[in-house]
């Protein structure tokens, strides 16, 4: 499996396709960070663009390779369930790390500051969320939805359900909990990741079942 996904980090990387998701991210967080007042609060921003981002990521290392060249590394890794599977370790890999990432700037630039509760917090939400954007856009990759700009709309409009859906986990959750409009945020963030990883293996497990079908 390392020999398989350190071949998916490198066909990724040398694609470049990540470049646009990246600079996409890096806009938004600096807006992000700019705000004032809590860093609670700009964690909960931070945690959704981190969903759209991990939706991104999986659909940009899924499709990377053309239907013939999967089907190649299918053959030499030994089942398209694997490649799959590394495929989304991948993105959420690369998800996650710049997730961790985005959560330092606001904290240098609060002017409350964050204490490591707060950070510890912010990780936790952004680990939820790029779970949740990975699966999610498990759903909207090849071969479920051939064409990419396709399976970003769909993965787009499957991200904004979770944010605008009342007590939708993970991320309207997330809001509501680093908006302080609840009260227990640990409490609330383990149910908000128990809820998405059992909705993780589900959207995963129905990508694998579908994408078998369709090959």
């Amino acid at each position: 499996m390392g020999a398989l996904l350190g071949y998916v980090w490198w066909d990724t990387l040398r694609s470049h396709r990540w470049v646009a998701p990246l600079l996409v991210f890096l806009g938004i967080e600096a807006v992000i960070s700019a705000t004032t007042g809590s860093v609670l609060p700009t964690y909960g921003a931070v945690a959704v663009t981190v969903l759209f981002l991990g939706i991104w990521f999986a659909v940009v290392v899924s499709n990377n390779e053309d239907p013939l060249q999967c089907r190649v590394t299918s053959v030499t890794a030994g089942g398209m369930a694997k490649v799959r599977l590394a495929k989304l370790l991948v993105a959420f890999q690369a998800t996650a790390a710049l997730g961790i990432a985005g959560l330092v700037a606001p904290a240098i630039l609060s002017p409350s500051g964050a204490t490591a509760t707060d950070l510890g917090e912010g990780a936790a939400g952004v680990l939820t969320t790029a779970l949740a954007g990975v699966a999610i856009g498990a759903m909207c990759s090849r071969p479920i939805i051939k064409q990419r700009s396709w399976a970003l709309l769909c993965g787009g409009l499957g991200g904004l359900v979770t944010v605008l859906v009342p007590h939708c986990p993970p991320t309207r959750q997330l809001l509501a909990l680093f908006s302080g409009s609840t009260g227990n945020v640990s409490g609330g963030l383990l149910r908000a990741a128990g809820e998405t990883v059992l909705l993780g293996v589900l959207l995963v497990a129905t990508s694998l079942k579908v994408a078998w079908r369709r090959t």
